[in-house]
């Protein structure tokens, strides 16, 4: 019995070493980074590690304000289900090499939606690497790469107002009410509703443009949805 209990804690104490510490508030170096998509003012991220348990909250700075993001993980499950875009994210996360890999899928307008993640911290606990590789539908994959620095004494705030709509984008004439991340919102919910994609409606890189009638027919649709 006793050199079972010995063995037993020897390999708790060693499943422990080998369980990286991501908690704390990190910054985003951009000269470092590499990411797709909408770019970004800041990049920030908290995470809480309790045994098991890990919240990671993103914080991006853009155009449109701040935008947060939640996710919640339980290691070893494949249960795990957050939030992402207005649909449902399905993860699996496990400690693989000494990193965080999680691997999700989504339902979106256009199919199912790929994610595979890596949160990896360097030896001496500064630097944090995240990696995501993204397929969506038909589109060729999305990579992104973010270098994070840990901030010894980071101030977290509290949330900014965020931006009205007519303060951010050109041209807009139906969505001037709402803030401009409830614009995005709707935007994206309009993709997956009818399994399209942004240049649907939109002159893409000019989306001030109202050169298609497609989004002419558009705010006549949410003008009469309004009514």
């Amino acid at each position: 019995l006793l050199i079972a209990l010995t063995a037993f804690w020897a390999v708790q104490a060693i499943s422990q070493e080998s369980t990286p510490n991501f908690s704390g508030i990190w910054k985003w170096n951009p000269d470092k980074s590499h990411v797709s998509g909408r770019p970004a003012a800041n990049r920030r991220v908290k995470i809480e590690q309790q045994g098991s348990d890990l919240t990671i909250t993103n914080r991006v700075g853009s155009m449109v304000g701040e935008e947060f993001q939640k996710f919640h993980f339980t290691m070893g499950s494949d249960g795990n289900t957050n939030e992402w875009m207005g649909t449902a994210l399905k993860s699996k996360a496990q400690w693989k090499d000494g990193a965080l890999a999680v691997e999700s899928t989504a339902t979106m307008g256009e199919g199912e939606v790929h994610i595979s993640e890596a949160w990896a911290v360097s030896s001496d606990g500064k630097t944090l690497t995240y990696h995501a590789s993204r397929v969506m539908g038909d589109r060729p994959p999305r990579e992104d790469t973010i270098v994070y620095e840990k901030q010894a004494e980071a101030d977290w705030e509290p949330p900014q107002p965020p931006k009205m709509a007519e303060d951010v984008f050109k041209n807009i004439q139906v969505f001037k009410a709402p803030p401009a991340p409830d614009v995005l919102n709707a935007m994206r919910a309009f993709t997956r509703a009818l399994a399209v994609k942004c240049e649907f409606c939109h002159v893409e890189g000019a989306f001030e443009k109202d050169d298609k009638s497609e989004k002419q027919t558009a705010r006549k649709m949410i003008l009469m949805a309004r009514g």
